[in-house]
């Protein structure tokens, strides 16, 4: 029974992220029967005890402090998009804290996780890209999301899947490479999509946290890598190289994309829209620098988007305008808590970690982490991670 129960919670909980990361807003009643079941086979598991540690109840009743204060302190002040931040913010977390009292997810699975989710949203990503240019094949017209927008060769609207590759890309590149050869295999492919889903986005901000983390990723194991790892990766890039050269990839433009990234470079100033969204938050927030104006307010003269005009893309602006000097600070503290929390377990929570910093890096130029409960899910994947690392060490103690 408890066997069966472990192999069926293993994939209902690599089901669940498939659903949450590869098609985030899409087929969420599915998603809530998946939690529930969940919840139910770990209230059976744990025979209704509490299982996790003192660090994520702590971790959870701060945030969900955090998240009552200025939801109130918005209602208080009649604030338009309160009730949709209140919901975000306060309901969606309290349910993954909940969750997370009785749910003991195992290390492997959520390795096991990140490597089928990054196959699989990289494929979905590929295939709906491309789509415009090669056609449709009818067994997928059941995927939910619109083709992208491909202008002479520039990728006008994004998935809203991409993001998530700023969380899969770098925690792939540093999770311990598996052990069999046919994981290995299949651990690679993933790799190379993954590569080709973030090349082909459009999201610059994902694409240029995916670089850094490579860089880095060269970095740290340029002496471990052996003549043989090395030899591949420059062949592999010198093959990018020539297919972009050679227009191999005739449905990117790569010459636009590198002339857009420079003018952004250069425009570093008034006609940049994140530019002057900057501006307007930081003055405005000085008029409440400690404790803001509460969730759901927007700036009346400066309206970013018209159907919800309490939303900016700079997010951690936006929450220092929106909750002070004070709110951001428990923001930022809890996540920098986060961070060495996994950096003090073993180097898959390490990878996870440094998948956590590029979530975030993306998350700053577009209000992602904010934007609703499968936005949510890296952060519920480091908590578990450490869930069951802590109980693991505790039980190991005591033996």
């Amino acid at each position: 029974m408890y066997l069966s129960l472990k192999k069926i919670k293993h994939f209902l909980f690599i089901l669940l992220g498939l659903l949450l990361f590869t098609f985030p807003k899409h087929f969420q009643i599915f998603k809530v029967i998946l939690l529930v079941i969940l919840f139910g086979i770990g209230v059976i598991e744990t025979k209704g005890r509490i299982k996790t540690n003192k660090y994520i109840i702590t971790w959870f009743l701060v945030y969900l402090f955090f998240a009552f204060t200025w939801s109130f302190y918005g209602i208080m002040n009649n604030n338009l998009g309160v009730i949709g931040a209140f919901r975000v913010e306060f309901i969606w977390t309290f349910v993954l804290f909940f969750f997370t009292l009785f749910v003991l997810i195992e290390k492997k699975t959520i390795i096991k996780t990140i490597y089928w989710t990054s196959f699989f949203t990289s494929l979905v990503g590929i295939y709906m890209i491309l789509q415009p240019v090669f056609g449709s094949l009818p067994f997928l017209n059941w995927i939910p999301f619109e083709p992208v927008q491909n202008i002479s060769g520039l990728i006008r609207v994004s998935l809203p899947n991409v993001v998530f590759m700023s969380f899969l890309f770098p925690s792939l590149l540093f999770l311990n490479t598996p052990k069999t050869k046919i994981e290995r295999i299949f651990y690679y492919i993933t790799l190379t999509l993954s590569f080709l889903f973030i090349l082909f986005s459009g999201r610059r901000i994902v694409q240029i946290v995916a670089a850094l983390f490579a860089i880095i990723f060269v970095y740290q194991n340029f002496k471990k890598i052996n003549l043989k790892i090395l030899s591949s990766l420059v062949l592999l890039f010198l093959i990018t190289l020539l297919l972009i050269h050679k227009d191999i990839f005739f449905f990117i433009n790569f010459k636009l994309y590198y002339h857009m990234y420079i003018e952004k470079l250069a425009l570093v100033g008034t006609q940049e829209k994140r530019y002057i969204q900057m501006i307007a938050l930081l003055k405005h927030f000085t008029q409440h620098p400690f404790i803001g104006v509460g969730f759901g307010k927007g700036i009346p003269n400066n309206i970013a988007n018209h159907e919800e005009p309490w939303q900016y893309e700079l997010t951690y602006f936006l929450y220092l305008y929106q909750t002070g000097l004070i709110g951001i600070s428990i923001f930022l503290g809890l996540f920098i808590s986060l961070f060495n929390k996994l950096n003090q377990i073993d180097l898959n929570a390490k990878a996870f970690a440094l998948g956590l910093i590029g979530y975030l890096m993306a998350s700053a130029t577009d209000p992602y982490i904010i934007s609703g409960f499968d936005y949510k899910f890296p952060i519920l994947i480091c908590l578990l991670y450490i869930s069951y690392s802590e109980l693991y060490h505790q039980q190991t103690k005591y033996e």
